[in-house]
C-alpha cells in the first residue's frame, strides 16, 4: 500500500502529535496539551464568562487576555478580583494584579494562576474582535 502510494506521486500529510489532541489516549493527549504550540495555547487558556457576560455575547468562556478584570473560583484565593497583567502561555500561568505572596527574605512575588479556575468578570475595551474569531 505504501509503496503504490509514492509511486503515484502522493504524499501522506504528516500529523504532529498535538493534532490529536482529543483523542481516546491518556498518554497522547495529555502529550499533545503540554507540548501544544503557543497559537494552540491560547485557546486551551480559556476562561468561564460570568452570567451577565455569557448572556450578552451568548458565549460560555472565552480566552484570557492582559486587561481583563477576573475573579478566582478555585484555591485558598477564592473570591478575590483583580485585573490580569501578564498571561504566560509557557508557563501555563496567568499572573493577577495585588496578587503576590512574601518570600522569606521579604521579597515579593506574583501569584500565578491557572485559566480554568477563573471566571471573566470584565472583559477587557478591545474585546469585540476576539469575540468575532470565536
Amino acid at each position: 500500500m505504501r509503496r503504490k502510494a509514492m509511486k503515484k506521486g502522493r504524499k501522506k500529510k504528516e500529523k504532529k502529535f498535538y493534532d490529536n489532541y482529543e483523542g481516546k489516549n491518556r498518554r497522547k493527549s495529555r502529550r499533545a496539551h503540554f507540548a501544544a504550540p503557543s497559537h494552540l495555547r491560547y485557546k486551551l487558556m480559556s476562561a468561564t464568562l460570568a452570567k451577565d457576560l455569557r448572556a450578552k455575547y451568548g458565549k460560555r468562556s472565552v480566552p484570557i487576555r492582559k486587561g481583563d478584570e477576573v475573579k478566582v473560583m478555585r484555591g485558598n484565593r477564592k473570591g478575590q478580583k483583580g485585573k490580569v497583567t501578564t498571561v504566560y502561555r509557557k508557563k501555563w500561568a496567568i499572573y493577577i494584579e495585588k496578587q503576590e505572596q512574601q518570600k522569606a527574605n521579604g521579597q515579593s512575588y506574583n501569584i500565578p494562576f491557572v485559566a480554568s479556575n477563573l471566571m471573566v468578570t470584565k472583559l477587557h475595551p478591545g474585546a469585540k474582535s476576539r469575540l468575532k474569531h470565536m
